[in-house]
């Protein structure tokens, strides 16, 4: 077989691969935010003060805007007792969340700013980017107590 014939072979399966390789997937169509939000579950608590997991804390959340805002950093305040009602001060509070139907997390990274006292914290750099379910996941820790509470947020 000389060069030229072998180039065109190489030529006609690089050809024929593409063909067959590349077929156009039809697209999927967008969802409406009703047929969205058919898929969250149907028994979520979208309650702002929730009992932490391990049942150290109670925590409440509260954005500083109301409505909450879409595509605008804002501030929330937490704040946080133990379980016989007492305030929690110098606690140590991550943020962190995200879409889990996109299985994406905030698109910030939002951070306890300022301990405000009588176990209130402000959280500043929070972020929405689209509308649907968000979950967002507090941390604290004081001392050797360390526990979590995720909160469950629909924003249209």
């Amino acid at each position: 077989m000389n060069k030229a014939m072998f180039s065109f072979a190489i030529a006609a399966i690089a050809i024929v691969a593409i063909f067959l390789f590349d077929r156009k997937v039809p697209k999927e169509t967008a969802m409406t935010m009703q047929q969205k939000l058919a898929f969250i579950p149907g028994d979520l608590d979208y309650s702002r003060t929730r009992t932490s997991v391990d049942k150290k804390y109670i925590i409440s959340i509260s954005s500083l805007i109301d409505p909450v805002p879409l595509n605008q950093i804002h501030q929330w305040e937490l704040t946080i007792k133990t379980q016989q009602g007492d305030l929690v001060d110098a606690a140590s509070v991550s943020i962190t969340g995200g879409m889990p139907m996109h299985k994406h997390g905030l698109p910030t990274a939002p951070r306890m700013t300022q301990d405000l006292g009588q176990g209130r914290y402000l959280i500043e750099g929070m972020k929405f980017s689209m509308a649907g379910w968000w979950e967002i996941i507090i941390e604290v820790a004081q001392g050797f107590d360390k526990d979590k509470a995720t909160f469950n947020l629909i924003l249209r």
